[in-house]
């Protein structure tokens, strides 16, 4: 049996996921033990973060609102882990499902597998160049020989997907493609660091 999983709470005395709105916590996990609970906090959108075992591996992910930690761990970096996945999550970024559903503002769209892939990569960045032969290399691994056009289709699809949710896909010339959110809404994210990075 597993052990019980820690919760660390912010500003609140309560640690409920369900309320993550209004009394903010992030659920600290056991990977692989507790592999079911993390895919139904996926499938929430709640921020989580994994304490992987000595001998274990990480699981493959680019959601911003997922991160992990090896045992033995510092109590002071996970803390600091946590409060970044919380501010994630409070910045209102766009999230994109294991089905590559895209959930924003209250409103949800199915994506290909080749959208979602993209956005993923994208939102993975918020607000910072991704190069062209780095997309390539995310989304044809092997296939170093794609032709321009075929990453030109696939940006300007998803582009015109996402673009009436505010979510806005952009070229940055001669260098790559950069996400932002349509005017009006704050961009806190852009302070806080990608999954894995230490603050």
């Amino acid at each position: 049996m597993s052990a019980k999983a820690p919760q660390v709470p912010y500003g609140s005395a309560t640690s409920c996921p369900r309320r993550i709105a209004t009394t903010p916590a992030v659920p600290v996990l056991y990977w692989p033990d507790q592999a079911p609970e993390v895919r139904r906090y996926r499938a929430r959108g709640i921020p989580r973060l994994l304490v992987i075992g000595p001998d274990a591996l990480p699981p493959s992910s680019v959601d911003p609102l997922e991160d992990w930690i090896r045992v033995p761990w510092d109590d002071g970096e996970l803390r600091i882990r946590c409060a970044t996945l919380r501010a994630r999550a409070l910045a209102g970024l766009p999230l994109v499902d294991r089905a590559g559903i895209v959930y924003f503002r209250g409103r949800q769209l199915p994506l290909s597998g080749g959208e979602a892939g993209l956005l993923r990569l994208l939102l993975a960045s918020f607000q910072s160049v991704v190069t062209r032969a780095e997309i390539t290399a995310h989304l044809w691994p092997g296939n170093e020989q794609c032709r321009r056009n075929a990453l030109d289709i696939r940006v300007l699809r998803t582009r015109r997907r996402v673009a009436p949710m505010g979510i806005l896909i952009k070229t940055v010339r001669d260098k790559g493609y950069l996400l932002e959110l349509s005017t009006g809404i704050p961009h806190h994210f852009a302070q806080s660091v990608a999954p894995g990075a230490r603050l």
